[in-house]
């Protein structure tokens, strides 16, 4: 954190790379109080992906203290004109906005009546800083669903002034870190601050479907769907406020498990963007209260919202790729106790995700079907300790499935390879 939050300070552009739960917020946060209680004019422009997730830091920013505003399609009328004339303050006297943070999303920063508005602050001296948080979305693999992200390179120097930019991200092997670097324009002296992805709180394993239930098909659901239950139950007796995720990739599969979970017992909400605003703030307020045993939900949800006690995140079927994997898993356990990180598959359903995405799929493949610690083969991907191998879990850590009993691993495997051979 400090590293990143020097760099900016120095007007560097800085890549910050922290696992979930290490207060990301706080690198751009910190600089912009500091400015503050200068009275050094200047306003950090945050691009977060997602208006939950923007509401979530808007709210944390009033509890600091902080002077922070939101710029969205959801705003109200008369706070929009008061954070125009805010960021339209005469450059008289060293004076300029008193607005400290202003949050945005990517496609809102494309609006014309903003950005005329940061020109004018910009040419007043008055744009400190563009912090750009999920950065993983502007690069290759994210950013396909979300292409105002790839303006942002040219609105440094547009809206900006040149200000420098913070990028950060839970998620980033080597080669999504050049992505980042590239799509952003971070300048070449750029400062890369990264810490350790390892999140000893975090027990991951596999279950195979085939391995679950007799007869295949619905028994290996209901199963599947028991399996949940338990682990549910099993975090609610230890933490009764606590409330799981069950991540499913698309809507209709989040409404369909959402159905099967309440069938077998279970208080279940559901969030996805199909979903009406209404729905969508009552889910978000019963799951973040603990008022439910689980939210069940597409992969974007719960991208830096802090709710600090997830004791459990699953996930019903493999995701696309293993930075997925990593950044949905990382929802749990943010207060650093122990947590479980499930994830649900068949041959069928990675068979479905590599059609979508081979090079990806095969190391996602490679992991469900893995005899070895999990923990290791996510910091391997992410090439920590290129060299000398990324470690196993040890006495320290909540331990995966492999190291905790590898050899009932091994026979799971086995027996669910057995069934997909004879299913073929």
């Amino acid at each position: 954190q400090l590293e990143a939050m020097t760099a900016v300070m120095r007007g560097r552009d800085c890549l910050s790379l922290l696992p979930t739960g290490a207060g990301k917020s706080l690198v751009y946060v910190l600089p912009a109080m500091l400015r503050a209680e200068r009275n050094a004019p200047g306003v950090t422009v945050v691009v977060t992906p997602l208006l939950s997730l923007l509401a979530d830091q808007l709210r944390r920013c009033d509890e600091m203290g902080v002077d922070a505003e939101a710029w969205s399609g959801a705003t109200d009328p008369t706070r929009l004109e008061r954070i125009e004339r805010d960021l339209r303050a005469a450059a008289a006297d060293d004076e300029g906005p008193t607005l400290t943070l202003l949050f945005t999303t990517p496609e809102s920063l494309q609006t014309p009546r903003l950005r005329a508005a940061l020109r004018v602050a910009s040419d007043n001296g008055h744009v400190a800083a563009l912090a750009v948080d999920e950065a993983h979305c502007v690069s290759q693999w994210g950013h396909d669903f979300r292409p105002a992200y790839l303006a942002l390179k040219d609105d440094r120097d547009e809206l900006l002034g040149g200000a420098p930019i913070q990028a950060l991200t839970a998620t980033a092997t080597r080669a999504t870190e050049a992505s980042i670097a590239a799509a952003l324009g971070l300048r070449r002296d750029h400062v890369v601050a990264r810490s350790s992805l390892n999140r000893a709180n975090l027990g991951h394993e596999v279950v195979r479907r085939e391995r679950l239930g007799d007869g295949g098909g619905d028994g290996e659901e209901r199963a599947a769907v028991d399996h949940v239950v338990a682990v549910s139950r099993a975090a609610k007796a230890t933490a009764p406020e606590s409330a799981g995720i069950v991540y499913a990739r698309e809507r209709g599969e989040c409404e369909r498990v959402a159905e099967l979970l309440a069938t077998a017992g279970m208080d279940v909400e559901v969030f996805h963007a199909g979903r009406s605003k209404e729905s969508l703030r009552r889910a978000l307020a019963n799951w973040a209260g603990g008022d439910v045993d689980a939210v069940v939900a597409t992969v974007a949800f719960g991208m830096g919202i802090d709710k600090p006690d997830v004791r459990w995140v699953a996930h019903w079927g493999p995701p696309t790729s293993l930075e997925g994997l990593y950044q949905e898993s990382g929802r749990a356990g943010r207060d650093g106790k122990p947590s479980r990180c499930v994830l649900y598959a068949d041959a069928g359903e990675l068979d479905k995700i590599r059609k979508l995405d081979p090079g990806r799929a095969e190391k996602v493949d490679a992991y469900v079907r893995g005899t070895s610690c999990r923990r290791a083969a996510l910091l391997s991907h992410f090439d920590e300790g290129a060299g000398g191998g990324a470690r196993a879990c040890d006495e320290n850590d909540v331990p995966c499935d492999a190291c905790a009993d590898v050899g009932a691993v091994k026979r799971m495997n086995a027996a669910a390879d057995r069934k997909s051979d004879r299913d073929a």
